[in-house]
Protein backbone atom coordinates (compact mmCIF):
# COMPACT_ATOMS: atom_id res chain seq x y z
CA UNK A 1 0.00 0.00 0.00
CA UNK A 2 1.24 3.28 -1.17
CA UNK A 3 1.20 5.83 2.03
CA UNK A 4 1.73 9.07 2.84
CA UNK A 5 3.57 10.89 5.88
CA UNK A 6 -0.12 11.15 7.50
CA UNK A 7 -2.02 7.85 6.04
CA UNK A 8 -2.95 6.15 2.79
CA UNK A 9 -2.95 7.90 -0.48
CA UNK A 10 -6.11 7.20 -1.24
CA UNK A 11 -7.98 8.53 2.13
CA UNK A 12 -6.05 11.29 1.11
CA UNK A 13 -7.37 12.08 -2.11
CA UNK A 14 -11.13 11.21 -1.09
CA UNK A 15 -10.92 13.96 2.10
CA UNK A 16 -9.50 15.79 -0.52
CA UNK A 17 -12.21 15.58 -2.73
CA UNK A 18 -14.82 15.24 -0.52
CA UNK A 19 -14.14 17.21 3.00
CA UNK A 20 -17.47 19.57 2.86
CA UNK A 21 -19.68 16.33 2.87
CA UNK A 22 -17.64 14.55 5.66
CA UNK A 23 -17.64 17.41 7.43
CA UNK A 24 -21.32 17.55 7.23
CA UNK A 25 -21.93 13.86 7.98
CA UNK A 26 -20.17 14.43 11.02
CA UNK A 27 -22.23 17.18 12.00
CA UNK A 28 -25.17 14.80 11.71
CA UNK A 29 -23.79 12.70 14.27
CA UNK A 30 -21.78 14.88 16.95
CA UNK A 31 -23.54 18.45 16.11
CA UNK A 32 -20.51 20.17 14.43
CA UNK A 33 -21.04 22.78 11.80
CA UNK A 34 -21.12 22.43 7.94
CA UNK A 35 -18.44 24.61 6.85
CA UNK A 36 -19.45 27.97 4.52
CA UNK A 37 -17.64 29.26 1.81
CA UNK A 38 -13.68 29.48 1.63
CA UNK A 39 -11.73 32.72 1.14
CA UNK A 40 -8.71 32.26 -0.94
CA UNK A 41 -5.12 32.95 0.05
CA UNK A 42 -3.49 31.36 -2.89
CA UNK A 43 -4.13 29.02 -5.57
CA UNK A 44 -4.78 26.05 -3.28
CA UNK A 45 -4.47 27.57 0.08
CA UNK A 46 -7.97 28.95 2.01
CA UNK A 47 -9.49 29.93 5.25
CA UNK A 48 -12.52 28.60 6.19
CA UNK A 49 -14.94 29.37 9.28
CA UNK A 50 -15.50 26.45 11.65
CA UNK A 51 -17.43 28.67 14.42
CA UNK A 52 -18.57 31.84 15.28
CA UNK A 53 -15.24 33.38 15.82
CA UNK A 54 -13.08 30.75 14.83
CA UNK A 55 -11.32 30.19 11.64
CA UNK A 56 -9.55 26.70 10.27
CA UNK A 57 -6.65 28.10 7.88
CA UNK A 58 -5.86 25.37 4.91
CA UNK A 59 -2.09 25.69 3.32
CA UNK A 60 -0.46 23.11 0.85
CA UNK A 61 3.39 21.62 0.28
CA UNK A 62 4.45 20.03 -2.56
CA UNK A 63 5.88 16.85 -1.01
CA UNK A 64 8.13 14.04 -3.09
CA UNK A 65 6.11 11.51 -4.75
CA UNK A 66 2.42 12.35 -2.86
CA UNK A 67 2.36 15.62 -4.66
CA UNK A 68 0.21 18.99 -2.80
CA UNK A 69 -0.45 18.06 1.01
CA UNK A 70 -2.45 19.97 3.41
CA UNK A 71 -2.39 21.55 6.47
CA UNK A 72 -4.52 22.86 8.75
CA UNK A 73 -4.09 25.49 11.22
CA UNK A 74 -6.43 28.10 13.59
CA UNK A 75 -7.12 31.57 13.54
CA UNK A 76 -9.37 32.69 16.70
CA UNK A 77 -11.05 36.29 17.43
CA UNK A 78 -10.50 37.44 21.06
CA UNK A 79 -13.00 39.33 23.18
CA UNK A 80 -11.58 42.77 22.34
CA UNK A 81 -11.35 42.22 18.79
CA UNK A 82 -7.82 40.71 18.38
CA UNK A 83 -6.52 37.63 16.66
CA UNK A 84 -4.63 34.57 18.27
CA UNK A 85 -2.95 32.13 15.51
CA UNK A 86 -2.55 28.47 15.87
CA UNK A 87 0.45 26.98 13.55
CA UNK A 88 2.57 29.28 10.99
CA UNK A 89 1.82 27.18 7.60
CA UNK A 90 4.57 25.68 6.10
CA UNK A 91 6.47 28.80 4.39
CA UNK A 92 7.22 32.38 5.12
CA UNK A 93 4.88 33.13 1.98
CA UNK A 94 1.77 31.35 3.27
CA UNK A 95 2.62 32.68 6.93
CA UNK A 96 2.28 36.24 5.59
CA UNK A 97 -0.98 35.26 3.82
CA UNK A 98 -2.42 34.16 7.15
CA UNK A 99 -1.03 37.09 8.94
CA UNK A 100 -2.42 39.95 6.51
CA UNK A 101 -5.82 38.54 6.23
CA UNK A 102 -6.13 37.52 9.70
CA UNK A 103 -5.02 41.37 10.58
CA UNK A 104 -7.60 42.90 7.84
CA UNK A 105 -10.61 40.32 8.76
CA UNK A 106 -10.43 39.63 12.45
CA UNK A 107 -7.83 42.25 14.17
CA UNK A 108 -4.64 42.63 15.26
CA UNK A 109 -2.80 39.09 15.69
CA UNK A 110 -1.55 39.39 19.34
CA UNK A 111 0.09 35.30 20.32
CA UNK A 112 0.77 32.27 17.82
CA UNK A 113 0.94 28.84 18.84
CA UNK A 114 3.20 26.44 17.67
CA UNK A 115 1.40 22.75 18.57
CA UNK A 116 4.98 20.76 17.36
CA UNK A 117 8.56 21.50 16.03
CA UNK A 118 7.34 20.41 12.54
CA UNK A 119 7.66 22.03 9.43
CA UNK A 120 3.97 21.80 8.75
CA UNK A 121 3.47 23.81 11.96
CA UNK A 122 6.39 26.19 12.19
CA UNK A 123 7.42 26.95 8.53
CA UNK A 124 6.59 30.34 9.05
CA UNK A 125 7.40 31.30 12.31
CA UNK A 126 9.89 33.45 11.72
CA UNK A 127 7.24 36.15 10.37
CA UNK A 128 5.65 35.97 13.40
CA UNK A 129 8.80 36.46 14.89
CA UNK A 130 9.19 39.58 12.68
CA UNK A 131 6.07 41.17 13.47
CA UNK A 132 7.05 40.90 17.50
CA UNK A 133 4.08 38.49 17.93
CA UNK A 134 5.26 36.66 20.94
CA UNK A 135 4.80 32.88 21.14
CA UNK A 136 1.75 31.06 23.49
CA UNK A 137 3.11 27.24 24.70
CA UNK A 138 0.92 26.74 26.95
CA UNK A 139 -1.61 27.79 29.86
CA UNK A 140 -4.78 29.30 30.06
CA UNK A 141 -5.80 31.71 27.35
CA UNK A 142 -7.24 34.38 28.95
CA UNK A 143 -4.46 36.67 29.37
CA UNK A 144 -5.17 36.88 25.56
CA UNK A 145 -9.00 37.32 25.56
CA UNK A 146 -10.05 33.68 25.01
CA UNK A 147 -12.11 31.40 27.44
CA UNK A 148 -9.74 27.58 26.63
CA UNK A 149 -6.04 26.87 26.93
CA UNK A 150 -2.98 25.24 25.53
CA UNK A 151 -2.83 21.75 26.66
CA UNK A 152 0.04 18.77 26.71
CA UNK A 153 -1.23 15.86 27.43
CA UNK A 154 1.94 14.32 26.35
CA UNK A 155 4.22 12.70 24.10
CA UNK A 156 2.29 11.32 21.45
CA UNK A 157 2.93 12.20 17.59
CA UNK A 158 6.05 14.32 18.77
CA UNK A 159 7.58 14.97 22.22
CA UNK A 160 6.28 18.66 22.31
CA UNK A 161 2.30 18.48 21.12
CA UNK A 162 -0.05 20.68 22.20
CA UNK A 163 -3.53 20.75 21.63
CA UNK A 164 -5.72 24.03 21.81
CA UNK A 165 -8.84 23.86 23.36
CA UNK A 166 -11.68 26.95 22.56
CA UNK A 167 -14.27 26.81 25.54
CA UNK A 168 -16.94 29.10 24.15
CA UNK A 169 -16.95 27.58 20.81
CA UNK A 170 -15.85 23.96 21.55
CA UNK A 171 -13.78 24.06 18.98
CA UNK A 172 -10.51 21.65 20.21
CA UNK A 173 -7.46 21.79 17.92
CA UNK A 174 -6.21 18.58 17.80
CA UNK A 175 -3.32 19.06 14.78
CA UNK A 176 -1.47 15.80 14.65
CA UNK A 177 -1.79 14.41 17.66
CA UNK A 178 -5.49 13.66 15.80
CA UNK A 179 -5.93 11.65 12.86
CA UNK A 180 -8.56 12.54 10.42
CA UNK A 181 -11.74 10.32 9.62
CA UNK A 182 -11.09 7.33 7.22
CA UNK A 183 -6.84 7.31 7.92
CA UNK A 184 -5.90 3.55 8.66
CA UNK A 185 -2.34 4.43 10.24
CA UNK A 186 -0.66 7.23 12.18
CA UNK A 187 0.83 8.23 9.72
CA UNK A 188 4.71 10.01 10.15
CA UNK A 189 5.46 8.13 13.54
CA UNK A 190 9.39 9.16 13.58
CA UNK A 191 9.47 11.34 16.61
CA UNK A 192 6.10 9.24 17.66
CA UNK A 193 5.88 7.65 21.18
CA UNK A 194 3.21 5.05 19.95
CA UNK A 195 1.79 3.84 24.12
CA UNK A 196 1.58 7.50 25.17
CA UNK A 197 0.46 8.74 22.01
CA UNK A 198 -2.92 6.51 23.41
CA UNK A 199 -2.96 7.70 26.79
CA UNK A 200 -2.48 11.11 25.67
CA UNK A 201 -5.79 10.79 23.52
CA UNK A 202 -7.83 9.38 26.13
CA UNK A 203 -6.86 12.45 27.96
CA UNK A 204 -8.28 14.33 25.57
CA UNK A 205 -11.32 12.83 25.86
CA UNK A 206 -11.51 12.65 29.54
CA UNK A 207 -10.71 16.62 29.29
CA UNK A 208 -12.70 17.84 26.90
CA UNK A 209 -15.99 16.30 26.49
CA UNK A 210 -17.91 19.34 25.54
CA UNK A 211 -15.70 19.66 22.43
CA UNK A 212 -17.95 19.42 18.79
CA UNK A 213 -15.60 20.04 16.85
CA UNK A 214 -12.31 18.68 16.69
CA UNK A 215 -10.01 19.92 14.05
CA UNK A 216 -6.49 16.90 13.00
CA UNK A 217 -3.01 18.14 11.51
CA UNK A 218 -4.37 17.19 8.46
CA UNK A 219 -7.85 16.59 6.82
CA UNK A 220 -11.10 17.68 7.39
CA UNK A 221 -12.52 18.31 10.85
CA UNK A 222 -15.51 16.49 12.69
CA UNK A 223 -16.52 15.57 16.35
CA UNK A 224 -15.02 13.36 19.07
CA UNK A 225 -15.38 10.59 16.79
CA UNK A 226 -12.17 11.75 15.49
CA UNK A 227 -10.51 11.35 19.41
CA UNK A 228 -11.62 7.97 19.43
CA UNK A 229 -10.32 6.74 16.00
CA UNK A 230 -7.01 8.04 16.67
CA UNK A 231 -7.04 6.11 20.05
CA UNK A 232 -8.26 3.19 18.54
CA UNK A 233 -5.00 3.99 15.77
CA UNK A 234 -2.62 4.30 18.51
CA UNK A 235 -3.93 1.18 20.65
CA UNK A 236 -0.55 -0.63 22.09
CA UNK A 237 -0.08 -4.10 20.09
CA UNK A 238 -2.61 -3.25 17.12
Amino acid sequence: MVTTPHGDMGTFHRLAAMSLLLVGVVGCATAAPSLPERHTLGERDFIQQLAPGVWRHVTYQDLPRWGPFPANGLIARTSDGKALVVDATWSDVQAKRVLQWSERNVGPVVGLVITHAHNDRDGGRKVFEAHGIPRVSRGDLKPFGLEGEVFFPGHGHAPDNVVVWLRDARVLFGGCMVRAAGTRNLGNTADADIASWHQAVKELLQRFPKATVVVPGHGAPGGRELLVHTATLSQPGR
